[in-house]
């Protein structure tokens, strides 16, 4: 996807994963300081890929825009580079982000219906009690401990930050490569 009608598509696909990163990691945070708004952690996971498709496809564009840009014969400056370079990074971080975001939603989906007394049927459908486990099931079923959901969120919210950062220093030094300005 190079154009969006007559306009070059990056400049337009950027947004999307400046604005998505963020919100899913804000959305994550709240998880983590509102522990009973992690039912719908489906949500962060939604987000953290769609976060992921736009940051690749936001990474792609770049690079047919400076393909483009080569061909007319622009010569492309240092600043241009470094962002490109720096949006390469883009998608390893945000897809980083996106595991940690699915191991922690699968991991405390478990832990929840461990708590509740059942298992969970969509992983686990034909799970048996462990010898000597309680009939309701538990953590002895599911061996999903409280401390590993809570470190891989916390894992998840460090890797949002990380990827946060570099959307927000890609996009700057992005605008300074068109803008010709270092400070905003």
């Amino acid at each position: 996807m190079d154009r969006i009608g007559d306009l070059p598509a990056h400049p337009l696909l950027v947004h999307a994963p400046v604005v998505l990163v963020p919100l899913a990691l804000l959305a994550l945070v709240a998880m983590l300081v509102r522990p009973a708004w992690q039912r719908a952690g489906g949500v962060v996971v939604a987000l953290a890929a769609g976060a992921m498709v736009a940051s690749v496809l936001a990474t792609r564009s770049g690079e047919a825009l400076e393909e483009e840009l080569e061909d007319t014969g622009m010569t492309i400056g240092a600043t241009l580079r470094d962002h490109a370079e720096m949006g390469d990074r883009v998608p390893l971080l945000v897809g980083v982000f996106l595991v940690l975001v699915i191991a922690w939603y699968v991991l405390a989906r478990r832990a929840r219906r461990a708590e509740a007394g059942g298992s969970d049927p969509a992983s686990d459908p034909a799970s048996e009690p462990a010898p000597g486990a309680a009939p309701g099931g538990g953590a002895a079923r599911t061996g999903v401990p409280r401390a590993a959901v809570i470190g891989v969120l916390v894992a998840s919210v460090l890797a949002g930050v990380v990827a946060t950062v570099s959307v927000i220093r890609t996009g700057h030094s992005g605008a300074s490569s068109v803008w010709g300005a270092d400070e905003p």
